[in-house]
């Protein structure tokens, strides 16, 4: 398995702007709480440019994967803010330095002194330049295996690395052509380039002044790094800007360095990919981890390529070049396959790139004819805008999608940097693990955690056994009765005809999401009950017929005891528009983003058809224009939509809710409320769910959205209460 051979994370640059191209002088969103503690979502130069880490991944998919879901969730909190992530290494419109904001480092006055050191010693237009850093390890077991192939492998990890890099050096003008992407820059009489501003004499990130660093040994390398400081060519290892860096698994500090294994090494030469969402598309990633293997395993003295990677950059590649690259990339080839290494399509893809013409550089340099500097990458970052809220209900995980309150958990714990890990994919009824910095937690179908009574989640999905508990802590719910298949003619006779002159509501005593259910809002006939009650049965023994509540249905959401959010649970509906029919109305509502993604679409069944009926329509009437068609009561999970009210809920509800599940011990629970009329006291308690789906309260139809996984995290002890 190639996930057993190598580890891989990457970090991606990119400034935040506004429609114009202009740089944002927005302070950095208090969403992703502290940028010093944040994993995957932290600033680099200034306030305004962000940076996205990737955990440590094991194998490039998953890491392309975890990049995209962090790009989604950062897309999705500019897009509210009006902002967007600019799609290119060379910076957008920056202001006057008065103007520019600096990085928010709070308690940290050596970073901010850092910072401004950098700036008057470099510049402002080199250090907004954004790149992308590709980290890459080798798994010590994989290691000892390859040793056994390949006899000629260093003995230690260690100078394994040191052999990558030194082969690496020789050959990274060839990824310079291959993906340099910033031959353009802002201004028609700036300088311009083949391949890469960005990596060039010219104006690349590049040291002031550096003597020669060594990559023959590790003890060379960390030598040469302490003479450039001591010459005060640099100031810290941190300012060292080689095209590769080696990496130890805390800061990067020279005495770390010299004291502590090699835990990775970093590419630092790659420009951001503007035509991928992520700045780095998964044949990119695939291309340089193969490349890094062919540069351990290929020998250091067999045809020394070494051209240098900053001419490449200015002036592009000769005819020889050209064929030296496609020679290497067949000899790559080889590599993975002798090595099984996994990657042969996508180097065949750039392969291909190569042949055609169809690099990175000769793509800008027509989208920016095409379309001008500002308008191309702006373009692009509107288009990648729309794909981050198109995927705003779901993220991706080892080739999985996970969908509705897992995805709303998951999302709100990348967005606080808290890595995750689903240990038993099953749809809705997942296990997932978030790891903390100090400890870690396991969510059971996105609601339910250690903190809960094994018991208490038999209490509350027993309607029966719920009612009763609560009627005797003088909660009101609807009264009723409960029958069974065992119930005598006589008695069900009784029932049957007690009932069928008011509006009644017919349930099986243990499902959820409205499964089962028969609403009657108008007194039904005795053959309706019948097979209402017939219906039930198919999903449980035990069925409750119930009083109808009139009212507006809500549900509240309580986590730990204290509302986080109340929606409006809005009945099924569509609106005429004087030509279609009800069917096709349906099929065009089913069509919306939210319907399909939070799987609320409206089922046609012999309940909805029932229901219309009572209001004298069928499935191909076609509705007067503006003519709502109910076709179910309360339950988003047919069909229905939810809206956001909960700044508009007295107080006196909310306790009732809080109370309730407080009563039931349940510590994420979804509680179900008729409320006919706000300024009266009077309500229904009609449901109390211990496996609530909170995705209707997270991303509510109409109305704000409420972050319910952040207040789930923070009862967990993963998030503090100040970054709610």
């Amino acid at each position: 398995m190639i996930s057993n051979k190598y580890n891989i994370g990457i970090e991606r640059e990119g400034l935040r702007c506004n429609s114009e191209g202009d740089l944002s002088s927005k302070p950095h969103s208090v969403y992703f709480g502290n940028r010093n503690t944040n994993k995957f979502i932290t600033t680099d130069f200034g306030a305004a440019q962000l940076e996205i880490r990737t955990p440590v991944c094991d194998n490039t998919k998953n890491c392309y994967e975890m990049l995209e879901n962090i790009t989604n969730v950062v897309l999705e909190v500019l897009r509210k803010d009006n902002e967007y992530l600019w799609p290119y290494s060379m910076p957008c419109k920056l202001p006057p330095i008065e103007k520019f904001k600096f990085g928010e480092y709070n308690e940290n006055v050596k970073e901010h002194e850092y910072e401004m050191y950098l700036y008057k010693k470099y510049g402002l237009e080199m250090y907004c330049m954004s790149g992308i850093h590709l980290n890459f390890s080798i798994k010590p077991d994989y290691y000892e295996k390859l040793k056994k192939i390949n006899k000629s492998l260093p003995d230690k990890l260690d100078d394994a690395y040191f052999k990558i890099i030194r082969n690496y050096l020789k050959r990274v003008w060839m990824l310079i052509y291959l993906f340099g992407a910033t031959p353009k820059q802002l201004g028609d009489n700036s300088y311009q380039n083949e391949c890469s501003i960005r990596n060039s004499y010219k104006q690349g990130f590049k040291n002031i002044k550096l003597d020669p660093i060594s990559f023959e040994t590790k003890a060379k390398h960390i030598e040469s790094i302490r003479k450039n400081i001591a010459d005060g060519n640099i100031s810290k290892i941190s300012e060292l800007y080689t095209p590769i860096r080696i990496k130890t698994p805390n800061k990067y500090d020279i005495e770390e360095l010299a004291n502590e294994p090699v835990n990775h090494i970093e590419v630092r030469v790659l420009d951001v990919d503007p035509f991928d969402k992520c700045s780095i598309s998964l044949k990119e990633m695939d291309f340089i981890t193969a490349f890094l293997f062919y540069c351990l395993l290929t020998d250091e003295n067999e045809n020394d390529y070494s051209y240098d990677y900053r001419l490449v950059a200015e002036n592009g590649i000769s005819p020889e070049q050209r064929y030296i690259i496609n020679s290497e990339i067949d000899k790559m080839l080889a590599v993975n396959k002798k090595y099984n290494l996994e990657f042969r399509d996508s180097i065949l893809a750039v392969k291909k790139d190569l042949e055609t013409g169809n690099i990175l550089s000769n793509r800008v340099k027509e989208l920016v004819k095409n379309k001008g500097f500002i308008n191309a990458f702006i373009s692009l970052a509107k288009d990648y805008d729309q794909e981050a809220y198109d995927s705003r209900y779901f993220v991706k995980y080892k080739g999985k999608k996970i969908e509705y309150a897992n995805a709303a958990l998951i999302k709100d714990a990348i967005a606080k940097g808290i890595e995750f890990n689903v240990i038993d994919y099953k749809g809705h009824n997942s296990i997932v693990e978030f790891i903390g910095d100090k400890r870690s937690d396991y969510v059971v179908s996105a609601t339910q955690t250690k903190k809960d009574n094994f018991i208490v989640h038999y209490l509350s999905e027993d309607k029966y056994v719920a009612k009763r508990i609560m009627k005797q802590n003088h909660i009101s719910v609807p009264e009723g009765t409960m029958i069974n298949k065992k119930t005598s003619k006589k008695e069900l006779k009784e029932i049957i005809d007690k009932y069928t002159n008011q509006p009644v509501v017919i349930k099986p005593r243990t499902t959820n999401g409205g499964v089962g259910v028969t609403v009657f809002s108008a007194p039904p006939t005795k053959e309706d009950l019948k097979l209402a009650i017939k219906y039930a049965y198919k999903f449980d023994n035990h069925v409750l017929i119930e009083n109808y509540i009139k009212g507006t249905g809500y549900r509240f959401l309580v986590i730990n005891n204290k509302i986080s959010s109340v929606v409006i649970r809005r009945d099924p509906r569509v609106i005429g528009d004087g030509r279609s029919t009800i069917l096709q109305l349906i099929k065009t509502k089913n069509k919306e983003d939210w319907h399909k993604a939070l799987g609320t679409l409206i089922k046609i069944d012999k309940q909805l058809r029932n229901f219309i009926k009572m209001q004298h329509f069928s499935l191909k009437d076609i509705p007067k224009k503006n003519e709502i068609v109910y076709l179910r009561d309360n339950t988003c999970s047919t069909g229905g939509e939810s809206i956001n009210v909960t700044n508009i809920i007295p107080e006196r509800f909310i306790k009732v809710a809080e109370k309730c599940a407080k009563l039931f011990g349940i510590h994420i629970c979804g509680i179900d409320m008729i409320i006919d009329d706000l300024n009266s006291d009077n309500y229904a308690i009609l449901d109390v769910n211990s496996d609530c789906v909170y995705d209707i309260n997270e991303w509510p139809y109409e109305g704000e959205e409420t972050h319910v996984g952040l207040k789930i995290l923070n009862m967990l002890g993963l998030v503090d209460g100040d970054a709610i």
